[in-house]
Parts: structure tokens; sequence; C-alpha cells
């Protein structure tokens, strides 16, 4: 931490809890925090405000400040005990902290329809994003006339969990559109993260848009989803998301060498399962991807011999949900080093 003095404050709250805080602890914490990010802000290296923001620049003064408000009470009430800021030893608390602090480039990489600028020019004959056949600004305006047969997946461009799976294989007539543009509308109403310190999506011009579908033409294979943590620019560890839309899913986990580590994080990990072929090459693929960022998730999907860009992630599960294992949460750990860094934007 060249350029950032120490965050001391911490050693006030450091055997604090949340049965034991009120809301006028929070907002002493989160008091010290701004002033502590305005000491070092001074002093912070720069980035060029032509390309970057972040959240201290892109909000009001009071903007700024719900934002670290929000992040240190979802992390109170889903650990139990405030952030520590001072040193590296929690994964989550790290991550957190990165969220409130990084810029993000103008050209914003949560934007989904964004992520394919971000694989170097390089590697694109190795990995590339899903064909995205339409985009509509105004999600009123959504139309499905001229598509060609086939399955396909409408989404938001800036929020979670906001799409729906479109199969016209035999046409479109039976697509009620009229409520597929109310869905897409009510996607697009409001920023997402606005109750967590994701700040960035605020930052996103929300569209809506229509992208193939990766899956096999009967749905029988599921899509490889391979999620890279990457710290420091290295891939921390590999998050394998099996079962994802069932009742069954899992995350076995393996190290950056890809060996099973018997370790849960936010879901159980049950057992070992194999990786794709691709897995190792997806692997390297994320190692060129992460960096220029000194946090990122990068999603990979493999169908057969492809590999697909999925998306760009800053702060998994905004950061509400704590590693369940404590030998996995120290070895995260440990890649936060350099902790995470203020970048001035100027």
């Amino acid at each position: 931490m060249s350029n950032m003095r120490i965050f001391n404050a911490y050693k006030r709250f450091s055997d604090r809890t949340s049965e034991d805080s009120s809301y006028a602890d929070v907002t002493f914490f989160v008091s010290e925090v701004v002033d502590w990010y305005h000491d070092c802000r001074r002093a912070a290296p720069t980035v060029p405000s032509k390309d970057y923001t972040c959240a201290y620049d892109f909000f009001p003064h009071k903007g700024f400040r719900s934002v670290i408000h929000r992040g240190v009470s979802n992390y109170l009430r889903a650990h139990g005990y405030f952030p520590n800021f001072r040193q590296a030893d929690d994964f989550m608390a790290m991550n957190m902290l990165h969220a409130m602090i990084m810029p993000v480039h103008h050209l914003n990489p949560a934007d989904k329809l964004n992520v394919g600028h971000y694989i170097p020019q390089h590697l694109r004959d190795k990995l590339r994003p899903p064909e995205v056949h339409r985009v509509f600004e105004d999600p009123s305006e959504v139309s499905l006339e001229g598509l060609p047969k086939g399955s396909y997946f409408i989404k938001s461009n800036h929020g979670s969990k906001q799409l729906k799976h479109l199969d016209l294989r035999e046409g479109t007539s039976h697509v009620d559109v009229d409520e597929l543009s109310g869905k897409t509308e009510k996607w697009c109403e409001k920023p997402f993260g606005t109750s967590s310190c994701q700040w960035w999506y605020q930052a996103i011009d929300r569209k809506v848009f229509i992208e193939e579908d990766l899956r096999k033409d009967d749905f029988s294979e599921p899509l490889a989803d391979l999620r890279f943590h990457c710290i420091n620019g290295k891939v921390a560890f590999l998050q394998y998301d099996v079962g994802l839309g069932t009742d069954h899913r899992e995350n076995p986990l393996y190290d950056a060498d890809l060996n099973y580590m018997p370790y849960s994080m936010v879901r159980p990990n049950r057992r070992e399962h194999d990786l794709p072929k691709q897995a190792g090459l997806a692997r390297d693929l994320a190692a060129e991807i992460c960096k220029p960022f000194q946090y990122v998730r990068v999603d990979i999907y493999a169908q057969g011999d492809e590999l697909f860009m999925g998306e760009l992630t800053f702060l998994p599960n905004a950061g509400r949900r704590p590693v369940r294992s404590k030998a996995l949460n120290e070895m995260l750990s440990g890649f936060w080093d350099p902790m995470p860094q203020i970048l001035r934007v100027d």
C-alpha cells in the first residue's frame, strides 16, 4: 500500500459485532473510511479522466458516502462484524474495498455488450462473445421480426438474472411480444446494484439485446461454466459452476494449476467434477484478460471445442456471502498483496 496510509481506525471496531453495533456505529465507521480515502487520494497515482471514472467522481459527495455505507452495512449484516480494511485477512472484505474505490473505464467492462472489447486482439481466434443479433436502446421497441428460426436469449446489458430464453425453432408466432416488452421495460426501469456498493452499474446506458443460445439444439447438454477469480493480475482459483438453473447446483473449486481443492466457497463443494478439455486454455485466456484489473472474475463458457466469453464481474454475490472455508479464505487473502489501491481520476 505504498501510496496509502494504513486504515488504523479499524482497531476501534475489530471486536465489534453486528449485535452490539448501532446505526451510529456504522455511520462513524463509514466516516472514517471516507476520511481515509480522502487522505490517501491526495498522494494516489492517477489515471486519465478521459478514460476512467470512479465512485468518488461519478457521484456527488453524499453519493460516494452512500456507496461506502451500503457496502459496509451489507458486509456487517452478512458476516456479523466490520470489514477489516487495515490488512488482507478476509477475501470478501478486500473485494468490497476494491469495489468501492476502483476506477472503471468509460467502456464499462461490466456492460455485457462490451465484454468482447476486453478480449485481447491476439486471442480472438480462441475466444469470442456470443453473437448478438439485436440491440434495443428502447426496451419497449423489442421486436422478433426477421429473426431466423433458432434458440436465443434476450437479456439486459446492465443487470443480473435479467434474461429470458426464446425458443424460436418453430418461429415467432407463439411469442407474446407485448408481454416480452413489458418484462424488458421493467428490467430497464432502474439501474442495477443500487442496494449494494456496485456503483458501476449505474454508469451503464441500459439496453436490451438478443444473443445466440450457445447450448446444443436439443438443450441436452448444459454449458460448462468456468469462473476464474483473478487478483492482482493472476488467476487465484477456478469456481466451476455445475448445475446452474437446477436444484443440484454446486461449485467445485480448483487452484490456478487446475488441481481440485476440497473447500466450499459460497455454495457446497460436494465432490470433484471432471473439467472440460478446454479448461487449461480457458485459464490461460483468463490470465490475459485479467491483467488490466486488480480484481475481476472472468466467466468463460466451454461447449465442445469452443470457448465463449461470458461476463466480467467485480463483486460476486454483491459481497454479501462469506467464504465458507477458513483455509480457503486465508489462501485467497494471500493473493491481496498489494491490497486494493486508490487511484485518482485526473
